[in-house]
């Protein structure tokens, strides 16, 4: 584009050519996955061209996690609760419209610590030893779904994971 201004003096001669593009408001989104954490639930996405940000919005509730990345976390969601999110692409001309709700996720906290000593079995040749502890609680809602058993192994305090993994509350 380029433009001339003209009055009763006659013509203004034409300025500086401008050339530019239009923004239009970017498309509605789609959910690809949510996941559930801990009283959160990270929701994933494509990224939706023109897009220069992006908000997840919660059901219910409305709390929201906004950014530029195709991954975002909602934090401060009640552990027991199912959710569904939409998603909003943005950029200066605008912001969509909402996607469609993704697939419900509810929150659950992680498992507790279980509650009394571990304790020590002497082990068969003198030079080993054993550990059990109780059991853990688990719900259906938050499983247990193993062990990680560590070993303090300096003054300072710092721990090292032993080779255990698994269900088993001994080693």
């Amino acid at each position: 584009f380029e433009l001339e201004v003209y009055g009763a003096g006659g013509e203004s001669g034409l300025g500086s050519p401008y050339c530019g593009t239009t923004t239009s408001v970017p498309a509605s989104g789609s959910i690809s996955s949510v996941a559930a954490g801990n009283a959160s639930v990270t929701v994933s996405f494509s990224s939706v061209s023109g897009a220069t940000s992006y908000t997840v919005t919660s059901n219910p509730g409305g709390l929201t996690a906004t950014g530029s990345s195709s991954s975002l976390t909602v934090t401060g969601l009640t552990n027991g609760t199912a959710y569904t999110f939409t998603l909003v692409s943005s950029n200066a001309a605008g912001s969509s419209s909402p996607s469609a709700p993704s697939a419900s996720v509810t929150p659950v906290a992680p498992p507790t610590t279980p509650t009394g000593a571990l304790t020590l079995l002497p082990g068969a040749n003198g030079t080993t030893i054993g550990v059990s502890w109780p059991a853990a609680s688990s719900t259906a809602a938050a499983p247990v779904t193993g062990y990680r058993l560590f070993i303090d192994t300096s003054p300072e305090g710092s721990f090292t994971e032993l080779s255990y993994q698994g269900t088993t509350t001994s080693f």
